[in-house]
């Protein structure tokens, strides 16, 4: 049976939301034939995944420092540091998974899923559902993605 890994984070409600709609719907619409697999590689305790968890809190609480961060991190350079930190926990993922197709739901994901298949060896595609409505953030880009 095909598998089909979907990347989210829990950093709020909507990456999370999407991810599961879009996983419902494949199941549904494949009337089973593909075992779809909801996964988020920032559950960990290290530092990078504690700082996207903060995500949902800081754009509630403090929306201007969110703001900052984010115009600061909105550049290849921070996207590619990013990818590198993220690049194990999801080779693992992607080790234990073994999908045939990866879906990206979050702006972290998929950067890090691409370095991680080269990393491995493996040829699977990866797939990006762009989830912001009004601008579109450096991480979301990435030559390397079969699809958007």
């Amino acid at each position: 049976m095909p598998g089909i890994l979907v990347l989210t984070a829990s950093s709020g409600a909507g990456h999370d939301a999407v991810a599961g709609v879009l996983a419902k719907t494949l199941t549904k619409r494949g009337r089973g034939a593909a075992k779809v697999t909801v996964t988020d590689p920032f559950e960990g305790p290290d530092l990078l995944s504690r700082i996207v968890r903060l995500y949902g809190a800081a754009i509630v609480r403090a929306p201007r420092l969110w703001g900052i961060a984010y115009r600061l991190t909105d550049n290849q350079r921070w996207v590619t540091a990013i990818a590198r930190a993220l690049e194990g926990a999801v080779a693992r993922l992607l080790g234990q998974q073994r999908p045939d197709l990866v879906i990206s739901v979050h702006p972290l994901c998929h950067g890090a899923a691409i370095r991680a298949l080269k990393r491995l060896g493996l040829d699977i595609p990866v797939a990006v559902m762009v989830t912001d409505l009004l601008d579109i953030h450096a991480s979301w880009q990435d030559c390397g993605a079969a699809l958007y």
